[in-house]
């Protein structure tokens, strides 16, 4: 999908976000992701207020080993900015849910910042390392 039409004017340099912009129209509007790597998914969530450039460097380093994905929740980052959207955990985890079942993914590991791991995998509250705030995900979880 190509940039979709009311999305903020803006793009990275190439220097600092070397990948391809993908958008996925989720129930609440279009969501910006990047899909880099094959292997195992890694899932990169972020927290409030970040976006996916949060984790640039750790997908350079680790895209040869792991398929790692990062999006921006809406209303963050390259992502619509829906004008209904409350911006809570749930709604959050919501369109993360949408996100991995488009991608199809299976047997993923989460990593998030400030909550974000239990957004994206709300059954699995509590059951992350809180110092790294990751996860292992699997499809059943969501």
């Amino acid at each position: 999908m190509d940039r979709p039409a009311g999305i903020v004017d803006f793009t990275p340099s190439p220097e600092h976000f070397p990948f391809e912009s993908r958008w996925f129209e989720s129930s609440v509007g279009a969501v910006h992701y990047i899909d880099e790597g094959q292997g195992r998914p890694l899932v990169l969530f972020h927290g409030n207020p970040d976006w996916s450039f949060l984790y640039r460097k750790i997908v350079i380093a680790l895209r040869g080993h792991y398929r790692c994905i990062a999006m921006d929740y809406p209303g963050f980052g390259l992502s619509a900015h829906p004008a209904a959207y409350g911006y809570t955990s749930r709604e959050h985890a919501d369109v993360c849910a949408e996100l991995i079942s488009s991608l199809d993914l299976e047997d993923m590991i989460v990593m998030g910042r400030t909550g974000a791991d239990r957004s994206a995998c709300p059954s699995r509250a509590g059951t992350t390392n809180a110092s790294a705030g990751w996860s292992v995900c699997r499809r059943r979880d969501l």
